[in-house]
């Protein structure tokens, strides 16, 4: 089970690289914006981001330096040419052919999903009578598990309205830092004042305003039977803020994700 496990977990990263390691190259996401002078590298276990950069820089006449660690778990780093000049097309590739490296792939701009249709009677298709909304919430409008857990969905977004009259209630609280001291990383999880998640974009505990993320939040956990705005799918959930667009800042936002989980996993439920 636990070679499973594994197993399952470098899969899932490999599948959020969108690497296509089968003739050594890095696609991205469509209609996203590749950055010119970072690269994501995921080392194999044990490998030390500092001496594999210098054992690269003493075999290469491009010169590599880390950034910032992405992933702890999974040994992710973000790397720039040391002179900041453009890297080249090749990189990805040299890199995944390295002894050493699981995967290789250029950071990218991402964008909203937000493209629609101009079809008039768009807003009368897949309503919530289409999946069967009501009779489900004829069984349970959720907000706990059968155990007892409070739901949390973490969202990763390009920015939120948290006062937002359907929304304000189903934020997800960092208790510890919402009852700590102001400046201070009360939880210890390396984010100070990370009171509802984190912008990994400005790196602060601010979220910008954005009616993107504001909506695919109501869409999923919208304040329901308060006869304001929308029902969301699930009205008594909480929400765990991200804010992030390119790739890299969305590696760290799924690292937050699971240090949260393992933390309520390790407390009981007391922290996380």
């Amino acid at each position: 089970m636990g070679y499973v496990n594994d197993y399952l977990r470098k899969l899932s990263f490999l599948l959020l690289f969108g690497c296509c390691l089968a003739n050594g190259s890095a696609q991205g996401p469509a209609g996203a914006e590749r950055l010119p002078d970072a690269v994501l590298v995921w080392l194999e276990d044990g490998q030390e981001i500092s001496t594999w950069c210098r054992e690269w820089n003493e075999q290469s006449d491009l010169s590599l330096q880390a950034q910032r660690r992405l992933s702890a778990r999974r040994n992710i780093h973000l790397l720039s040419s040391s002179d900041h000049r453009r890297l080249p097309d090749e990189l990805p590739a040299l890199l995944s052919a390295r002894s050493g490296i699981v995967a290789a792939q250029w950071d990218y701009e991402v964008s909203n999903r937000s493209t629609e249709p101009n079809d008039p009677y768009l807003g009368d298709q897949w309503p919530l009578e289409t999946i069967q909304a009501p009779q489900a919430w004829d069984i349970t409008t959720g907000g706990a598990t059968p155990s007892g857990d409070q739901i949390v969905v973490a969202i990763i977004d390009s920015g939120y309205s948290l006062d937002h009259e359907d929304l304000a209630e189903r934020i997800w609280i960092n208790r510890e830092e919402a009852e700590g001291q102001s400046g201070v990383d009360d939880d210890q999880n390396g984010y100070v004042d990370d009171v509802h998640g984190w912008n990994f974009i400005d790196n602060s505990p601010l979220h910008p305003n954005s009616a993107h993320g504001t909506s695919v939040s109501g869409i999923i956990g919208g304040q329901g039977n308060n006869d304001t705005g929308i029902a969301g799918i699930n009205w008594n959930i909480r929400l765990l803020t991200l804010t992030a667009k390119k790739t890299s800042e969305i590696v760290e936002a799924y690292e937050y994700v699971l240090d949260q989980r393992l933390r309520y996993n390790a407390s009981q439920g007391a922290e996380g």
